[in-house]
């Protein structure tokens, strides 16, 4: 059944539970809203349940859980409240997650980690709080996870790092905190790490150079402390660098002139001194990087920052 994209209003009938044999829902893109209906639980052969881009409130119908053959369900950008029912770890086939966008509370449930086929998680742009679960670190399949703009605590959970075919990470915005814990080295198929915004203190882990596969590193607005590691140079695809605004300390290192892939540098903010390398500056003049901040008006020389902080 595929009303989407029209101009629908209202509620959804309650009765929408008789269509027994209904394999796909889709009444994304239009202006329902109310409460789920509980009754939708009894869609058992559904695969797939579409319904972002409304105005549906409440929370989500613990009768959810009867959906057992359901591969997708896609609840972004709504006004749904409450918990994410725990009931959703039933639901061992889904594949992709969508709840952002809403103003969802409460835990993130660690029975979602029993959903063993998920490759999309995304929980971002809620009120969540708590520990990100270690049960996470389970679902080895997962290949997009995005937690940002939460009100999440505690430190990572080194699990995430068993996480072999993950390949974006977005955690910022948070009140995380803790370091970057070194086994994440081990993450090789990560593309994107954002975990700025949050409240990570330490030193950024030299077995960074693991993450062969990482092209935008943001780690801005945090505490992190100590000095940017040269093993950075071992990240060739990197093309955006995102240090402004922590507690770093020396000489930013000649090794980042060996990223020739790099479009964005930040690096104001901190306590770094010395000079911008020259290797660095190449990079403005023969590659492409177009965005190299610092705080060369104070502590800093840097001959061809595109902004002095």
């Amino acid at each position: 059944l595929f009303l989407n994209g029209n101009s629908f209003k209202g509620q959804l009938p309650d009765n929408i539970g008789a269509l027994r044999s209904l394999q796909n829902l889709n009444v994304h893109d239009n202006e329902f809203d109310g409460p789920i209906p509980v009754s939708i639980g009894e869609l058992e052969n559904l695969r797939e349940l579409g319904m972002f881009n409304n105005q549906f409130s409440g929370r989500i119908p613990l009768s959810i859980g009867n959906l057992k053959n359901l591969i997708a369900l896609y609840l972004e950008s709504n006004q749904l409240t409450g918990n994410i029912p725990p009931v959703i770890g039933q639901l061992t086939a889904l594949e992709d997650i969508r709840l952002r966008n809403n103003m969802l509370n409460g835990p993130i449930p660690t029975e979602i980690g029993e959903l063993k086929e998920l490759r999309t998680l995304y929980l971002d742009t809620n009120k969540l709080s708590g520990a990100i679960p270690t049960e996470l670190g389970t679902l080895y399949k997962l290949d997009d996870l995005q937690m940002y703009e939460n009100e999440l605590k505690g430190s990572l959970p080194v699990e995430l790092a068993f996480l072999s075919g993950l390949t974006t990470l977005y955690l910022d915005a948070n009140g995380l905190t803790g370091s970057l814990p070194e086994e994440y080295g081990e993450m090789h198929a990560l593309e994107e790490l954002i975990i700025s915004s949050n409240e990570f203190t330490g030193e950024l882990p030299a077995t960074i150079r693991g993450m062969k596969s990482l092209k935008n590193f943001r780690g801005s607005e945090n505490q992190f402390q100590g000095k940017i590691p040269v093993d950075i140079g071992k990240l060739l695809k990197l093309e955006y660098l995102m240090l402004d605004s922590n507690q770093l300390i020396g000489v930013p290192p000649v090794e980042l002139g060996e990223l020739k892939e790099l479009k964005a540098v930040h690096l104001h903010d901190n306590n770094l001194s010395g000079e911008v390398p020259e290797a660095v500056c190449d990079l403005r003049n023969s590659f492409f990087l177009n965005d190299l901040q610092a705080d060369c008006e104070d502590d800093i020389i840097c001959a061809c920052c595109t902004t002095c902080h």
